[in-house]
């Protein structure tokens, strides 16, 4: 009985911080629900290590963390996260001369489609299918980009770096440099190291979870001179999509 009190207590707090427009205070979670502030300080704690609470030091507050969202979003969160996105995505499409883009969210050196917008001309890119190769695709160099040289070199010696074009970076040393370039320039590049004839060009959304935005092309159309238009019209729809997320709930 005691084991289904605590259970009991602990999604009081849950429930109680989200729905709270402003992250509460101990104090102020212990008024609402009654309990002593031992008891929400050790329940806190608990998830707070879990990761489904985080705390802002600073200000003594609490709110959602980020284990909620990598345990819903898969299931739940990704047709939402679709749905709210599609129009921004269609809006790139069309100032992108409709050709293919992507939006991706990543999870454990992968990434999964989260929403899409295929090319209608003749050569184009087809769906985006989930991929671990992070090494030799625009969205997961960018990913990349967010973990640590430490972080990288562990996840390459554990994955590999196969080859799967010519192109393909299968050297550390070089990738690491490459990954550089892309925290440097804020965007990445994939050209032709992970399928023949086609070029990418992606960049992040700093959302829970991260996600990426993507544009892909033939090489047949790839014109040099455009990709700093294509740098920017994606940054900018990034940040649309990522403010949209944030009011949306998702971070």
């Amino acid at each position: 009985m005691e084991r289904i009190q605590s259970v009991s207590r602990c999604l009081d707090i849950i429930e109680c911080i989200a729905q709270r427009p402003i992250p509460p205070t101990v104090q102020e979670l212990s008024n609402e629900l009654h309990l002593s502030k031992n008891t929400i300080y050790n329940i806190l704690g608990i998830l707070t290590n879990r990761g489904y609470i985080a705390k802002n030091s600073r200000e003594s507050t609490y709110r959602l963390g980020e284990r909620f969202s990598e345990i819903c979003f898969p299931q739940m969160g990704k047709e939402m996260c679709a749905l709210q996105t599609m129009p921004l995505l269609e809006q790139l499409y069309n100032s992108l001369g409709q050709e293919t883009c992507y939006l991706a969210y990543f999870k454990d050196y992968q990434y999964f489609l989260v929403a899409q917008v295929l090319s209608t001309k003749v050569l184009s890119c087809g769906p985006l299918a989930d991929c671990r190769d992070m090494h030799a695709t625009s969205l997961g160099k960018v990913y990349l980009s967010t973990k640590s040289t430490e972080e990288i070199r562990a996840w390459a010696r554990q994955y590999g770096l196969p080859k799967i074009m010519k192109n393909t970076i299968t050297d550390i040393d070089t990738l690491l440099a490459e990954i550089e370039t892309v925290r440097r320039q804020g965007y990445a590049e994939n050209r032709e190291e992970n399928t023949e004839g086609i070029y990418s060009v992606s960049v992040m959304i700093h959302a829970k979870p991260l996600m990426g935005l993507s544009f892909t092309i033939p090489t047949i159309r790839y014109d040099v001179e455009q990709v700093d238009t294509w740098v920017k019209a994606l940054k900018n729809y990034a940040l649309g999509i990522e403010k949209r997320l944030n009011i949306g709930g998702f971070s």
